[in-house]
């Protein structure tokens, strides 16, 4: 037992030594080496680089050329797999309806005998050819009902037969199966496996029959028997009479039976022709360069890709996998490698456009994503773009070097100048620099490459005078969009929220002018700590002038509006307390929402008081008793997902703590400020209400010695005057209930 002791303790100072040592360069790269955790961000990398690789690949790269050899092969299989056309003979049909016609016409002459009738159709040339003596007397001999159902029968079987298709037999000249054969061509004919298994199109109906399902005439007479001796005959009852007729039937339908298919080889070519005409030319891609260019490309694109990756992984939206806003960049990344590709073809294919119009792509992307994101990624942007500019141009070109330079200089002169724009109007004037340091740049590079003409300065110049305007009129107006699609909010219309005299702070300072006094204290408080720990303080500011704004619901259920007056929870159960002060944060987003706030601001004020505890009407639902649950009387939260989110929770804990402590005072030590701040950020702490907030050990130091310096800049002291000690000796000193809670508590008031 023992040594198991000894191991265990060992074991443990192992571990910690082994945190106290540094991450070394190989640990930092771990998480980006391809693992089973991470290997679908390793494909879709992959996926990326491929695909940029053929957008960035030079124009002269590879071209299309036509495939003679392949064409004519496509042309002549589309020629051979076409229908053969075959012509259907419907005289035999026409035939056999008009010798009916003529044998029934002369039945109806009474006044010849029998054998002149027969006589009198014999000399007609139709029937001679058809029909003899004997076939004529039987129809001859049979009554009209007979006659007429014989007459309708043989007309019916002849047709259903003779539809089918009647080709010649054999293999000889002449026959279906020799036609068919020289047409078929196993070289390139893939439709049919075999001259049996073809299939042809009949016209003038157009329709597709299969050589297996024509009749020679052998099997057609056996058809036509078949279907004789399966005829319904009405107009006798005695068998022996309708077998007599059914035989009449097979043999007059037998005797007009003959080929009725015959090959229209002119129309076949055409029908192949035109198939071969709407067959597409078989191109081929021929490569001017050696293939390890290509993949020196793809080589370039994904270590560009690896190591802005590495260079991005600490940006809190990348940390946090904020995918809204990750996606609206990945959209801007998309429109402008569109637009970069239409430049750059537009600059190789139109002699008059020159590369500085590639400045609209990059200044734009990285002006729009320094603004949303931040400066790391407008510089990524602007690396990223001008590299993949230059792979598009052609590393080789006269004009390579320029263009990467001024393309570069661009990027850089935007995600430098464009954060300090404080409105929108000043985005123009960023768009001015940017412009003239870019024209510096690209006159400067000419120069450099000894291209000092005075046509090619004045085109250079002009272009991107031209480009760099554009950039400086588009800015403006596309950042609304992208802001509403990254739901962020960028330092421009946070200082446009900063504005007092916005609608909602105007009714809070009306409404409820204590929560608006506190608001402003917050804003000091939290304004201050962000900055401190390298976090967005505009954001802080504006979050904290409105993260109260939900209060104007009920705002004399909150004790800073109460002005001395009596408090409306006296007379409420704490469940319902509770309930109003939780209300607030479901109203505030309301409105927030109503008044179009930034996404950001409206997640600050969900956020404030995460899931924390309101520990005074709490404990007064025990103190009388009742069966409560803990989770009724925490705030529905979430939890700050953000450092501002935490620095505002803990100011807005801070501030009412403070001045119920301190402004009694006569004067305040830091040791005071010292004491208070901890106990609110160690309250915090052991909750788990900064466990979701990013917020470091020292990031909490930096916080709290930010908080006391802004504390005692609140709360200083002052020279005593002879009325003001007077007044404080006519003046009651016991605080209001809420007042005592609040002290109680030192982290929580019953404001909520």
């Amino acid at each position: 037992m023992r040594f198991l002791r000894r191991l265990r303790r060992s074991g443990r100072r192992r571990q910690h030594a082994a945190k106290a040592v540094p991450a070394g360069p190989t640990q930092r790269l771990e998480p980006f080496l391809p693992t089973r955790e991470n290997r679908q961000w390793w494909l879709v990398g992959i996926l990326i680089t491929l695909l940029l690789t053929w957008i960035a690949r030079p124009a002269d790269f590879s071209r299309r050329v036509l495939d003679q050899q392949a064409t004519e092969r496509a042309r002549e299989i589309a020629r051979k797999n076409t229908l053969p056309i075959y012509r259907y003979d419907p005289s035999p049909e026409l035939h056999l309806e008009q010798v009916l016609r003529d044998v029934h016409a002369v039945r109806q002459l009474e006044a010849l005998t029998p054998e002149q009738q027969q006589a009198y159709l014999l000399r007609i040339p139709l029937v001679r050819r058809y029909l003899n003596a004997e076939q004529l007397q039987l129809l001859l001999r049979l009554s009209a009902p007979e006659f007429l159902e014989v007459r309708d029968r043989t007309v019916q079987l002849f047709r259903q037969t003779a539809s089918r298709g009647i080709v010649v037999a054999g293999r000889g000249t002449g026959t279906l199966w020799s036609e068919l054969a020289a047409y078929f061509d196993p070289k390139y004919t893939t439709q049919w496996a075999s001259v049996e298994s073809m299939t042809i199109r009949i016209m003038p109906e157009n329709r597709i029959a299969a050589v297996s399902d024509l009749l020679d005439y052998e099997s057609a007479l056996l058809e036509l028997e078949r279907g004789a001796r399966t005829l319904p005959i009405t107009t006798t009852e005695l068998p022996e009479v309708a077998d007599r007729m059914r035989t009449l039937i097979a043999q007059l339908a037998g005797a007009f039976l003959q080929p009725n298919l015959t090959f229209d080889a002119v129309a076949t070519q055409q029908e192949q022709e035109r198939r071969a005409a709407l067959v597409r030319p078989v191109y081929r891609t021929r490569y001017d360069r050696p293939m390890v260019v290509y993949l020196g490309t793809s080589a370039l694109l994904g270590l560009t890709l690896l190591v802005g990756a590495m260079f991005l992984s600490s940006h809190p939206v990348v940390r946090h996998r904020n995918w809204r806003p990750l996606a609206a960049t990945g959209l801007l990344a998309a429109l402008a490698i569109g637009m970069l590709y239409l430049g750059v073809r537009g600059v190789h294919r139109l002699p008059s456009v020159d590369y500085p119009i590639l400045l609209v792509p990059v200044g734009l992307t990285a002006s729009l994503a320094t603004i949303l994101l931040g400066v790391p990624f407008g510089l990524f942007a602007t690396v990223f773009l001008t590299i993949l500019a230059a792979l598009m141009g052609g590393a080789a070109s006269a004009t390579a070097v320029a263009q990467f330079l001024t393309l570069l200089a661009t990027g850089l002169f935007a995600s430098a100048i464009v954060p300090r724009a404080h409105h929108r109007r000043d985005l123009v004037v960023a768009g001015i620099y940017t412009t003239l340091g870019a024209t510096v740049v690209a006159l400067g590079s000419l120069l450099l490459l000894g291209s000092w003409q005075g046509g090619t300065v004045l085109r250079v110049a002009g272009w991107t005078l031209l480009a760099g305007g554009t950039v400086s009129l588009v800015v403006p107006g596309v950042l609304p969009v992208f802001e509403y699609l990254a739901g962020t909010a960028s330092d421009l219309e946070l200082i446009e929220l900063a504005d007092l005299n916005h609608p909602l702070l105007i009714q809070l300072e009306k409404v409820a002018p204590g929560t608006y006094n506190h608001s402003l204290n917050v804003s000091r408080l939290a304004e201050a700590a962000a900055e401190a720990i390298g976090a967005s303080p505009l954001l802080a500011r504006v979050g904290a002038y409105f993260h109260d704004i939900g209060k104007m619901n009920y705002p004399e259920y909150f004790i800073e509006n109460q002005e001395g007056g009596p408090n409306p929870h006296d007379q409420l159960k704490p469940t319902m307390s509770a309930r109003i002060l939780i209300a607030h944060v479901k109203n505030g987003v309301e409105l927030a929402r109503e008044h179009q706030l930034p996404r950001a601001v409206v997640d600050l004020i969900q956020q404030h008081h995460g899931t924390s505890l309101i520990r005074p009407f709490y404990h007064k639902a025990i103190q009388m008793g009742e069966k409560v649950e803990e989770s009724d009387f925490r705030y529905p939260g979430p939890k700050p997902q953000s450092r501002v989110a935490a620095v505002l929770m803990l100011a807005d804990s801070i501030e009412p703590a403070a001045r119920a402590r301190f402004r009694n005072l006569d004067t305040l030590s830091r040791r005071d400020c010292q004491q208070l701040v901890s106990e609110i950020i160690n309250h915090y702490v052991l909750d788990g209400q900064l466990d979701e907030s990013d917020l470091t050990l020292n990031d909490l130091r930096l916080l709290s010695e930010s908080f006391q310096r802004t504390l005692i800049g609140m709360y200083h002291s002052r020279i005593e005057y002879p009325e003001d000690r007077k007044r404080k000796d006519r003046t009651q000193t016991t605080p209001s209930e809420g007042h005592q809670e609040e002290r109680k508590t030192g982290v929580q008031s019953a404001k909520g």
